[in-house]
């Protein structure tokens, strides 16, 4: 089976900042060897130390209505009680206003008390030399959490993970004294030659890397052994501005005001927070170059803008906020209160409801909103009108949503701290090894667990199950222990870093997967067993390296689970790409530029998600990416104002390559008929699906710093919409207007592709489109209503004009996502039929091409070079009709792609294309594709 990997991390922020309330608390009578008693200040004295003058800051503060928590436990190492383990705290004012944070030391037993604090959201992190910190997050507000507070084990480990790499600048000269911080809560420092190493756990982090006068950035990473990661800083940005009222200009003094990056993906820029002064200004440094989008808070007040940050320089912006509200109320079921349910309305922050099912929600926007109190479904109100800032006795009644419950266990034994999930829910075993699922939807639901170096276990399907239905005893027996660990090197012997290697079933085809870190090894993990055949590609795009001599085989079985110093030797061909950014004949410093390998004839496309080899421009606008593997890229060079340029076709081992900046284009969108104040972005089609955030009036909103290409604009309110597509050119503003289009309600049906049955327990959403393509929606994935057993579901409201109905399996992944694109009139109930396919076993089929997922018909995006599909004649853009005579026009990319992979290999495949408004079938011969 694939080994279970979680989603790439997203960086939280966690807590915000605080509200510390007196509160009075009683602290248990120290020891000799007690942690107060060996560090000078008590608890409370420490909190009130790291508070300061703080203590009074309004917004994003406490959740109101809470009592002071006390935070304490112990820490070990190899299950024993560690002695003077560092152990600190941190709350999301730490890294913003310099306040240190509260560290003490544990004693003899291993424990440590950080005294009482305010119901919020902290990080608390235990070090000590030589070992991998333990960092375990608390939130106060949740009277369910287990373990308490005030009993938490932090577990430090070896240091058998690691990150390393070097910290330069853009013209690559080291830095030194460079902070590589995990999870903004414990790290190290760069040496004299910017080198460094940090300890990590084994799986996903978010590591910040900065220095003083350079723009922070955050590297995220899947630590497996020791990983490499080279990290460029180019000179820091600042934004400074004021925060006023929308209505009347006048300033707004202790508004909290948090900048956070527009684009996401691997390496990004980090986000920070401040206060607003007495004339509501704020100044917040250290940015790495980019746009971001500023929010401003008081409670009661909330506004937002988006911005550029430009290397070395300083932006001034505005905020106006506008009212929103404060929502009282309580959490019940059939009378009786609910606690630990997190209430939330779209756009407002989450409360947590307590013993009594109190909560307090802070910045509800006005007007008609739904609530939602996970993991319990709401069964009245339905939605509530928001019309004064202070909105007192909202009952909300639920009803429990399924569950499963159970152990994880190997040999019979409990395995702490194992991930159990069903896809769209996670948890953690604890110390038993016990764990529970909560908030399922009724239906059949898949459970899959896995251990760092321990195994991973066969998935238990559990159900069908019924709203309010709790399955108990559920047993995850860690029973894929096979392994295969090695090393890979190229033709000379040299250790390759970062390929990814796969051992595939030369018999059920299940395959493991991992990458290579600095030293070329691999350790693949959760096997069952049998003979297994070695792959290994490049990075991204998964590029198939040539092994030489031929596919390495490896045999597991009962008696020999496990196979180490598997050597793997491949042919590679580094090479790098150089040259110049000039922007109208100057050169352009600090550009980011990236390489893109191609591996057919489509447009280079650079997804926000994928990692590419990078660096940025000199002074003198020149740059060099080494470590490339031989072939053809695409070069693109990006500024911090969302200009670019790109080099199509470059070979690896050009040193001449010119890259033109071109300058950014706008639209300016005029807004006709919204209730509410709609949401306006722009996608970009042509490059990289980025999607540009509009700012302006609630009738008029300009769309800034557009690289030229094609987009799709839209706009929308939760229940309106309306979307258009617009080409964008160098330096030129396009105009539009986009009418909201009013509300209807879609009733709809899935099926399966095979069979026509009906398909129970998808999620179903709708989007905006134009010209057969999807919009972003704000729709929540969490609140969307579910397929009954007849696959049968229901969406109102829905905006009415052209949308997309899409529905997806979060829970069992054996169904692709399904779609219909319908148009809907205002004030009715219009109908659609979706399609969804599943997926085929083994399913390594393919015929070598890539897929457009947003395009209907599916459309070829890319044709690999030298496949069975080239060598028949597709082209990139040809549309796909139909597979050996069955229709295929309605159904997603990911459907078209579990049919294809179902295919005999071996076998050929009728394809049905459509190439400008011509019809014509080919035959494809079906081969095995390399492990994805």
């Amino acid at each position: 089976m694939r080994r279970l990997i979680p989603a790439v991390l997203v960086v939280v922020l966690l807590g915000l900042v605080v509200w510390w309330r007196c509160a009075s608390t009683t602290s248990p009578s120290p020891s000799a060897d007690h942690p107060s008693k060996r560090n000078p200040l008590t608890a409370t004295q420490r909190r009130d130390q790291a508070l300061g003058d703080r203590k009074s800051l309004r917004g994003w503060r406490a959740q109101t209505g809470i009592g002071d928590r006390r935070i304490a436990g112990r820490v070990t190492f190899d299950g024993v009680p560690y002695r003077d383990a560092q152990v600190s705290l941190r709350w999301s004012a730490t890294d913003t206003f310099s306040v240190p944070p509260p560290t003490v030391s544990t004693d003899s037993s291993g424990r440590f008390d950080l005294g009482a604090w305010f119901a919020d959201v902290y990080t608390v992190t235990a070090s000590a030399p030589g070992k991998t910190a333990a960092i375990v997050v608390v939130d106060l507000r949740d009277p369910q959490r287990a373990p308490a507070p005030d009993a938490l084990e932090l577990a430090l480990t070896d240091c058998t993970n690691t990150l390393v790499g070097t910290v330069v600048d853009g013209s690559g000269g080291p830095i030194v004294g460079a902070q590589i911080i995990r999870e903004r809560s414990t790290g190290t420092e760069s040496q004299s030659d910017g080198s460094y190493k940090l300890c990590l756990p084994r799986g996903w982090h978010a590591v910040q890397v900065s220095a003083d006068g350079y723009g922070a950035i955050v590297l995220v990473v899947e630590a497996r052994g020791q990983l490499w990661r080279d990290a460029v800083l180019v000179p820091a940005s600042t934004i400074r501005g004021r925060v006023v009222r929308k209505r009347d200009k006048t300033p707004v003094a202790g508004a909290m005001v948090a900048a956070w990056p527009d684009e996401g993906g691997p390496v990004h820029a980090r986000q920070a927070m401040i206060e607003t002064d007495a004339e509501g200004r704020f100044e917040l440094a250290g940015f790495a170059p980019g746009r971001f989008t500023l929010w401003a808070t008081t409670d009661l007040l909330v506004g937002e803008v988006t911005t550029i940050a430009d290397p070395g320089k300083t932006t001034e912006v505005e905020i106006h906020v506008t009212d929103c509200a404060r929502v009282h109320g309580r959490v019940v079921s059939n009378g009786a209160p609910v606690s630990g349910a997190t209430v939330k309305a779209l756009g407002s922050r989450t409360a947590i409801s307590q013993q009594d099912g109190s909560f307090v929600l802070e910045e509800v926007p006005f007007g008609r909103i739904e609530l939602t109190a996970m993991p319990y479904a709401v069964k009245s109100p339905r939605a509530i009108t928001i019309d004064r800032e202070e909105v007192r006795d909202v009952i909300l009644d639920v009803a429990a949503m399924a569950s499963i419950s159970g152990k994880v266990t190997r040999g019979g034994a409990p395995v702490p701290g194992a991930r159990v999930t069903t896809g769209s829910t996670i948890a953690e075993a604890d110390a038993s090894g016990t764990f529970r699922l909560a908030g399922l939807s009724a239906g059949r639901h898949r459970v899959f667990a896995d251990a760092p170096h321990v195994g991973a276990a066969k998935p238990v399907d559990v159900g069908p199950l019924a709203d309010g239905e709790h399955r108990a005893d559920v047993v995850l027996e860690l029973s894929l222990q096979g392994s295969i660990a090695g090393t890979v090197v190229d033709q000379s012997g040299q250790p390759l870093r970062d390929v990814a290697v796969a051992w595939v079933s030369a018999t059920t085809k299940e395959l493991g997967r991992g990458m290579t870190d600095d030293l070329g090894r691999y350790d693949i993990e959760g096997l069952s067993g049998d003979t297994y055949q070695a792959q290994v590609e490049t990075r991204e795009p998964h590029k198939a390296l040539a092994i030489i001599g031929g596919n390495t085989a490896v045999k597991l079985d009962s008696a020999k689970p496990r196979a180490e110093g598997v050597r793997l030797q491949v042919q590679v061909n580094r090479r790098s790409i150089g040259g110049t950014v000039t922007d109208g004949g100057a050169p352009v410093p600090d550009a980011q530029v990236d390489a893109l390998l191609r591996v057919g004839d489509g447009a280079p496309r650079f997804p926000t998600w994928m990692r590419f080899p990078t660096t940025s421009t000199t002074a003198q606008g020149a740059f060099q990416i080494d470590q490339l593997d031989a072939g053809t890229y695409a070069v693109r060079a990006r500024t911090a104002d969302g200009r670019e340029g790109i080099v199509p076709v470059v070979e690896a081992g050009a040193r001449d390559v010119a890259i033109q900046i071109q300058k950014a284009g706008s639209i300016d969108v005029t807004l006709v008929g919204y209730a509410t104040v709609p949401k306006v972005e722009a996608q970009n089609l042509t490059t990289d699906q980025r999607t540009y955030l509009g700012r302006g009036s609630d009738k008029q909103v300009r769309i800034e710093h557009l690289p030229p290409g094609r987009y799709l604009v839209t706009a929308q309110n939760g229940i309106e919409s309306d979307a258009t597509q617009v080409d964008v050119a160098s330096d030129k503003t396009v105009t539009l207007t986009l009418t909201s289009r009013g509300t209807a309600s879609l009733s709809g049906t899935v099926h399966e592709f095979e069979g026509d049955r009906p398909v129970a327990g998808m999620a179903c959403l709708a989007y905006p489109s134009a010209g057969a393509m999807q919009a972003p929606t704000t729709a929540e994935l969490s609140r969307a209503p579910r397929t009954d057993a007849q696959g049968q579901f229901v969406i109102d409201p829905t905006p009415a004009g052209a949308i997309v109905a899409y529905c997806y399996d979060v829970e069992t992944f054996e169904l692709s996502t399904a779609r219909a694109f319908v148009t809907l009139t205002a004030g009715t109930r219009g109908t659609a039929r979706l399609t969804a396919v599943r997926r085929i076993k083994p399913g390594l089929g393919g015929i070598g091409v890539e897929l457009d997922s947003r395009a209907a018909p599916v459309a070829i995006s890319n044709v690999l070079s030298g496949g069975a599909a080239e060598r028949a004649g597709i082209r990139a853009g040809d549309q796909l009709l139909a597979l050996d005579g069955r229709t295929v026009e309605n159904l997603t990319a990911k459907g078209v792609r579990f049919l294809i992979a179902g295919a005999a290999v071996g076998s050929k495949l009728a394809v049905t294309l459509r190439r400008n408004g011509e019809q014509r079938t080919v035959n494809v011969p079906v081969v095995r594709e390399t492990a994805r």
